[in-house]
């Protein structure tokens, strides 16, 4: 029998699929390989595709301005010796550097956020396959069709510095959208909310009822 939650995640949006498309949400529990725990593994997979998107787009904005704005230099090592370059920062154990790779970093900087984990949107109006062959016949890659229109709407109304961020990749179209005033800052709250949205269809009845409970 399909139990409450089940019927209520199927109202829910869920990325570009709704969940009712999958009938039920599976089974964590099951034993492993069986359809049941495909179809739960399967929603997680996708809830964990997008928080990782989500997670690789912030930390490449902050990378970018820790070494553009060498924000980097007001730090020190575990014996409060300040940092002599930017790849001393990077590959310095945490807490007090990040610990990885200066490679590893700039492959990170260096990625077109449309394209860090899905797939590139093409413009308004245009062929999303003439935009893929465009795009692999060069260096540049367009952004969504979400941050055209914010990138758009900053250069009307003067923010031209930030509209080119936006086009440049170098800043999310969202965090420009914020610090204009275009859009409000997404409360603690609300972020909670989504996340249990995305992760709740890969919990087992246990792990729900245990979460239901610490709600309480």
């Amino acid at each position: 029998m399909e139990s409450v939650v089940s019927k209520q995640l199927a109202l829910l949006p869920h990325g570009g699929t709704r969940v009712a498309n999958f009938i039920d949400v599976g089974d964590a529990g099951a034993p492993i390989g069986s359809p049941a725990w495909c179809k739960a593994s399967h929603l997680q997979l996708c809830a964990t595709k997008r928080q990782t998107d989500l997670d690789v787009r912030h930390l490449k904005f902050h990378l970018v301005d820790f070494k553009e704005k060498e924000r980097w230099r007001q730090l020190t090592d575990d014996k409060d010796r300040p940092f002599r370059s930017w790849r001393a920062y990077l590959t310095y154990p945490e807490p007090n550097g990040l610990g990885i790779s200066e490679e590893s970093a700039e492959a990170i900087m260096s990625a077109v956020d449309g394209v860090l984990i899905g797939a590139v949107l093409a413009p308004h109006g245009g062929d999303q396959k003439s935009e893929d062959a465009k795009n692999r016949g060069s260096n540049t890659t367009s952004i969504g069709r979400g941050a055209q229109y914010i990138a758009a709407r900053l250069e009307r109304d003067g923010h031209t510095e930030l509209a080119a961020k936006v086009r440049a990749h170098e800043m999310p179209a969202i965090t420009a959208a914020i610090e204009v005033g275009y859009r409000k800052p997404v409360s603690l709250f609300t972020q909670t909310k989504k996340m249990i949205t995305k992760v709740l269809p890969g919990l087992t009845d246990d792990q729900r009822e245990e979460l239901r409970q610490m709600l309480e």
